[in-house]
């Protein structure tokens, strides 16, 4: 069923994007079109964007996760600690993704457990989880931030590729990612109808929810060399909860918008 104008939360995206860009050319042209602006929102809006991704992911399957920032500064101290630990190389670039996706993989799965297994509601079960993260993040690291990172970390965030930076790239390959796997699989399918209709394999159904985000959740940290820092958790989850709802993630679940419809 195709949707009229005046439902396609896209249309009043496009247009709300093109008076923000003409309120700014008019405001501040030199600025807004220098080429160092645009390298600046790149190389910054990656990460609130895959965080943003991975709540997305759970609030369609009718769930929601409110330790997404939690978990990322959890990851972020795993990778720091393994890339400042052991010499720079291949090896230890490897080794420090792979922590990180281990934590965030650790994290999910005792969300899992107390959602699926020991039946905890989803926002309980995550805020509890944030809480306790919260308090280990701070308790590791004293509520200082960890520096003297090698050098091949810092250059995540200034590498650029045809002149974009490539936490921009990879932003790009994680969403076209999930579209595909939203769009044209059946596992997409299964997720939002799973956020659709609250019913069927138990297992599936709840644990979805706490551990599909956590794969896309540790990627955030990387691009920022690890740095997501405890004082700005709060603005990130009203940042990310907000951009979700306005792009037109229904929070009940399901597909974008319920009345829209399937594409």
């Amino acid at each position: 069923m195709k949707k009229s104008w005046r439902n396609n939360v896209e249309f009043y995206l496009i247009g709300l994007l093109l008076l923000m860009v003409i309120a700014f050319s008019i405001a501040m042209p030199n600025i807004f079109w220098s080429v160092s602006n645009f390298q600046s929102i790149a190389s910054q809006m990656p990460v609130l964007g895959i965080l943003a991704l991975a709540m997305a992911m759970t609030m369609l399957c009718g769930g929601i996760n409110l330790s997404i920032i939690a978990t990322a500064n959890a990851c972020s101290l795993v990778m720091a600690w393994v890339a400042t630990s052991y010499p720079p190389g291949g090896a230890t670039a490897l080794a420090t993704l792979l922590a990180g996706g281990g934590a965030a993989m650790i994290i999910g799965l005792c969300n899992g457990i107390l959602i699926a297994g020991i039946r905890v509601s989803p926002i309980l079960a995550t805020l509890g989880m944030m809480t306790l993260l919260k308090g280990i993040n701070i308790l590791i690291t004293g509520g200082s931030a960890i520096a003297n990172y090698p050098q091949w970390v810092l250059w995540l965030n200034h590498a650029q590729w045809f002149g974009i930076p490539l936490p921009m790239w990879l932003f790009a390959v994680v969403a076209a990612g999930l579209w595909v796997l939203l769009e044209k699989s059946p596992l997409g399918r299964a997720i939002m109808l799973i956020g659709i209709q609250r019913t069927g394999d138990p297992l599936f159904r709840d644990q979805y929810p706490a551990g599909v985000d956590v794969g896309i959740c540790h990627l955030g940290p990387a691009l920022r060399g690890g740095c997501v820092s405890d004082d700005v958790e709060a603005e990130l989850s009203q940042s990310i909860l907000w951009g979700i709802v306005f792009a037109g993630v229904d929070p009940r679940g399901g597909a974008w918008r319920r009345e829209s419809g399937w594409r």
